[in-house]
């Protein structure tokens, strides 16, 4: 923002100078983004890992190849993700189910008998239902003090090992504005005022920019500009004839 904000300003700077032409600087238009951002004390809560909830959304929103077709010379790619009406908006992305590992689903339970004055212990399991393919599976029963183990999610699992929580739970999904596109050159962000010259000499020109640009371009600590283009190859051709 700070680079377009004096790019504009140098923009106007230079549509004073006498033989300058087509004066544009680069607007960086805003793109929109689809920010997820995890909720540590959920994730915690679940056993999961932040890896954990990447991998399930680079499955199933960005996808994941599988392998590759050859056919000839040509080559297709075979992705694994999610049908576009499960994941083309945030209220469809929140209700996308995560699958959560129960290690069994087993819970132990500790009851005390009034009557015998001795406590009893009793186990209880709950059975978990499978996601369906239309993202509709509910999971049935529920789980007291489940043990989770950390190897990937993505790794196939029985049905009672799994149960299945909606990702609006596990993170905030947001829609935030940002560049399309961040140019750089040499290792530092840069941003480009276009300019051509016309009906004068380019020599006179570029001399009267350049002293328009040192004395009305203040630009902050850390931020710097240079020349380029066939003026720079001007400026190389004169040194090397000198």
């Amino acid at each position: 923002d700070t680079l377009e904000h004096f790019a504009i300003q140098a923009e106007q700077i230079l549509k004073g100078v006498p033989g300058a032409a087509d004066i544009v600087a680069e607007r960086i238009g805003n793109g929109y983004y689809v920010d997820i951002v995890p909720k540590k004390g959920m994730l915690s809560r679940y056993g999961l890992s932040i890896g954990d909830l990447q991998d399930m959304i680079e499955v199933a929103i960005g996808g994941q190849n599988l392998g590759i077709v050859l056919e000839g010379r040509m080559r297709f790619p075979i992705r694994l993700r999610f049908e576009r009406e499960y994941r083309d908006n945030v209220d469809e992305l929140n209700r996308l189910f995560i699958p959560v590992r129960t290690s069994g689903a087993a819970s132990t339970a500790m009851n005390a008998s009034p009557s015998m004055g001795q406590s009893s212990a009793s186990t209880t399991s709950s059975g978990m239902s499978g996601m369906s393919s239309s993202q509709s599976g509910q999971s049935q029963g529920s789980i007291q003090n489940s043990s989770f183990v950390s190897s990937s999610l993505l790794s196939p699992q029985s049905a009672d090992e799994l149960t299945y929580v909606p990702l609006s739970e596990l993170a905030e999904i947001k829609i935030v504005t940002g560049p399309p596109m961040i140019n750089s050159e040499n290792g530092q962000l840069r941003a480009i005022v276009y300019m051509n010259v016309r009906d004068r000499d380019m020599g006179g020109t570029m001399e009267d920019a350049k002293k328009a640009i040192s004395e009305k371009l203040q630009l902050p600590s850390g931020y710097s500009y240079t020349w380029s283009g066939q003026y720079e190859h001007k400026v190389r051709a004169q040194k090397t004839l000198t």
